[in-house]
């Protein structure tokens, strides 16, 4: 029983794997579409734009810059930060559109308007 209880484990463990792994693919975005506008921020790990991708307005994080060590360190953060931006759904939260890897590492956000927090 507990051998076959393991293996059930082992194949729901595997499922939620492949259902990860298809997720993440979903948030993978081509580059073609997007324009990037003003700039609205940066800060340590990149840049951020206005931009317009698919016809609506956007807000795109592009990380600066790296060495093929850093982009994959980078496009690594951009996948952990799309997980948990894709677990929250809130009407205060932006809502996350994906990620491009190339040319450059970038996440693709809704935008907001009206200013900055610190302007509120």
């Amino acid at each position: 029983e507990i051998e076959r209880m393991a293996q059930k484990q082992d194949a729901t463990a595997l499922r939620c794997a492949k259902l990860e792994r298809r997720m993440e693919q979903s948030w993978e975005l081509n580059e073609s579409g997007m324009k990037l506008d003003e700039e609205l921020g940066s800060g340590q790990f990149g840049t951020v734009y206005a931009a317009v991708w698919q016809g609506m307005d956007v807000a795109i994080k592009c990380v600066r810059r790296v060495t093929p060590v850093e982009r994959k360190l980078a496009g690594d953060l951009l996948r952990n930060e799309c997980r948990k931006l894709a677990q929250v759904r809130h009407r205060n939260v932006l809502r996350l559109y994906g990620i491009c890897m190339d040319p450059e590492p970038r996440l693709v956000m809704e935008r907001a308007h009206g200013g900055t927090l610190a302007m509120a």
